[in-house]
């Protein structure tokens, strides 16, 4: 057991702190790990890598949500040099749908479907923060959340009540804003982007002076509203039909359309930027994980999952994907500049 411990551990310590140019030579995925680290008494729903890269959250539950049982599902934080579970965080009755790091990967605010709010809580202690609860109830629960770059607010969206900014250490509202799926702040913080799925718009906010920048109604939005890190530019997922599954990409200051890639013939589970910006990862149900170049729409890798997709994050550096399904977690090196066939 302490040998097979190792051996992971050599991997993973390999992959995190190698050279990039290291990587460069690779023109294939390889399965880094096929095995929880360590095993988790529930499916993972969510993961989320900490933006040190020392650590990654992962969310649990099973789904659909029993109300009346109110099980309690746990947030496990893993240290992935030193494979071991450093914080459980645990009280949500419904199963993890939203996690959220905070800049100086000390605190994870963390959402589910159980109508009590966003939960804020203290990595390294293990200790809840605050509860961050809309004083007007949260039927359907909660199903997104961004915190702001400086720590001062949480943004979080709610089917129900579109989305609440609120201060994360009193739990106080600071303001309420229309979309109410998914919610991303600018990298500076002086911007919001807001969606919802119900309607298929997008909102930005200013939130200092609580005005409108713009009202984006062209694209039928189903979630999934990132900025690049420079601020440039902005996207979402959207699907006209929904069965064909795009990944829309806006100038975030005159809001033309840059580019529209199809990027999945299922639902897109999840999607992030590149640290360097040049670059989108997407993974849907189609249980394809891939990268594609913002500037051309081109296809730059894939990985095609063998399992039931459940949740995926990649490294600070892009060069790991943390997979979670109903078998646990998986670790894939994803480095290739090439991609494998496209179908």
């Amino acid at each position: 057991m302490k040998t097979h411990a190792m051996n992971h551990l050599t991997r993973i310590l390999a992959i995190l702190w190698l050279l990039p140019c290291i990587f460069a030579l690779s023109t294939t995925h390889h399965v880094l790990a096929s095995e929880p680290f360590p095993e988790l008494p529930n499916t993972p729903t969510i993961i989320k890598w900490s933006p040190d890269g020392v650590y990654i959250a992962v969310g649990t539950g099973e789904f659909p949500c029993d109300w009346d049982r109110r099980e309690n599902f746990s947030t496990y934080v893993i240290d992935v040099v030193r494979l071991e579970i450093v914080s459980t965080l645990t009280d949500n009755w419904c199963p993890v749908n939203v996690l959220h790091w905070s800049a100086d990967s000390t605190k994870l605010a963390i959402g589910s479907g159980d109508a009590v709010g966003v939960r804020v809580w203290d990595v390294p202690s293990g200790q809840l923060i605050t509860t961050l609860q809309n004083e007007n109830g949260l039927q359907g629960g909660v199903s997104d959340v961004s915190w702001r770059f400086d720590g001062t607010s949480i943004a979080f969206a709610t089917p129900s009540n579109g989305s609440v900014l609120m201060n994360p250490e009193t739990g106080a509202i600071i303001d309420r804003l229309p979309g109410g799926t998914t919610v991303a702040w600018s990298p500076d913080g002086n911007l919001l982007f807001g969606a919802s799925a119900y309607d298929g718009r997008g909102y930005i906010f200013d939130t200092d002076t609580q005005e409108l920048v713009s009202d984006i109604l062209e694209l039928q939005i189903t979630g999934g509203v990132a900025w690049s890190p420079d601020g440039t530019k902005i996207y979402a997922t959207t699907s006209e039909d929904f069965v064909n599954y795009q990944l829309t990409i806006w100038d975030s200051a005159t809001f033309e359309q840059l580019l529209q890639i199809d990027a999945h013939e299922a639902p897109i589970l999840g999607t992030l930027w590149s640290s360097d910006g040049d670059q989108i990862f997407t993974g849907a149900q189609d249980n394809f994980i891939r990268r594609w170049d913002v500037v051309t729409g081109q296809l730059t890798a894939e990985y095609h999952y063998a399992g039931q997709l459940r949740g995926f994050d990649v490294s600070p550096d892009g060069t790991v994907v943390v997979i979670g399904d109903i078998e646990g977690i998986e670790f894939i090196e994803f480095a290739s500049d090439e991609a494998s066939s496209y179908p």
